[in-house]
């Protein structure tokens, strides 16, 4: 089953806008990263969205929007945290070059001391993984 088609995202609205100006090997060379599978999936699919997941409320960027965050922030030393979403109300959800945790990070201090690991349960929501 499609992550996405749980209870989960009964008031989600996704994206459907299937015309992505990058494409996944683009975006990874350019964020030096390689997305999880089940992610690529997700956002090939609907290319972001917003609502609310279970207790949480959302943001989930598209794949431009991720590498347009990261382009104009590149300069600054971030740790290899990429950022693909957000709560709306200042903190986001990222990957790290390091791992294949969820993280959950201040949008104003994005950087390895400021993170934390998200709960397993967000990880299962989102991508499948426990």
């Amino acid at each position: 089953m499609n992550a996405f088609e749980s209870k989960y995202f009964n008031d989600f609205n996704f994206n459907l806008e299937e015309n992505f100006e990058l494409n996944f090997s683009e975006a990874e060379s350019v964020l030096k990263i390689r997305f999880q599978e089940s992610y690529k999936q997700i956002i090939q699919e609907y290319n972001g969205g917003s609502g609310d997941i279970g207790q949480y409320y959302i943001e989930l960027w598209s794949i431009e929007d991720i590498v347009d965050f990261f382009e104009e922030i590149e300069d600054e030393d971030r740790d290899g945290i990429i950022v693909f979403a957000s709560n709306g109300c200042g903190m986001a959800f990222a990957f790290s070059r390091n791992s294949e945790e969820v993280l959950w990070v201040p949008m104003e201090s994005i950087d390895s001391e400021s993170c934390k690991k998200c709960s397993d349960l967000v990880n299962m929501i989102l991508f499948g993984n426990s």
